[in-house]
């Protein structure tokens, strides 16, 4: 509102008077509301005062958290993308930004990983070989090794994974009942404890009848 005129000021004026003609149609000064006041209406425009959300997590900022991950962890594309996609939710909500839609989220995310993928940074096959060699040294059976490659959908009948899949069944027994000091392996008297290595043998994967022959054998 501008500042009043001579003409406003002695219309208000009667009506402070008594004017009934001054009164009936203006507002004294006094009457007039205030402004409301708030936080300032942000560059958006937003009625309510709020800031205008973020953008969601750029190409780029995605690229630093996928190369950070991969420095500290090993993984199989499948992974990379649980935890980008993890990671894009998390920024969002902690900024205040809408979720992307789920094919612009997809493209995101697959944008990241076919650079890391042409980069090298980020490979299956290889992925697959090193993981099934760390398990079969722990002593696991093949089939329990494909599972756990499965789930991260990395494919079991690659070459070089295949060969690091290809695995003898009672040497990997034998290698587990040692590694957990079973049977032939465990200290001291043997018989009593025969029920329960035979059973950690099965629960680890391994036939009734090839449990019972690791632990009722000798060590190698």
């Amino acid at each position: 509102m501008g500042a009043p005129t001579a003409k406003d000021r002695a219309t208000v004026e009667g009506a402070a008077a008594g004017d009934p003609d001054a009164r009936a149609g203006v507002l004294l000064w006094d009457d007039v509301p205030e402004a409301p006041r708030g936080r300032p209406v942000d560059e958006a425009g937003a009625a309510d005062g709020r800031r205008a959300p973020k953008p969601a997590v750029s190409p780029d900022a995605l690229m630093r958290m996928a190369s950070f991950y991969l420095a500290r962890y090993s993984a199989s594309t499948a992974r990379l993308r649980e935890v980008l996609e993890r990671k894009v939710r998390r920024r969002c909500e902690l900024n205040d930004a809408p979720l992307p839609e789920p094919a612009e989220m997809r493209a995101l995310i697959d944008g990241v990983v076919d650079r890391l993928t042409r980069g090298r940074l980020i490979d299956d096959a290889a992925y697959g070989r090193g993981r099934a060699a760390a398990l079969a040294r722990k002593g696991l059976p093949a089939w329990r090794i494909k599972a756990d490659l499965g789930r991260q959908d990395v494919d079991v009948a690659e070459p070089s994974v295949a060969e690091a899949l290809d695995l003898d069944e009672p040497a990997q027994a034998a290698r587990l009942a040692q590694r957990k000091r079973l049977g032939p392996y465990r200290p001291g008297e043997r018989e009593p404890y025969r029920d329960k290595d035979v059973r950690a043998l099965v629960r680890a994967g391994f036939p009734v009848g090839l449990a019972k022959r690791i632990v009722d054998g000798e060590a190698e």
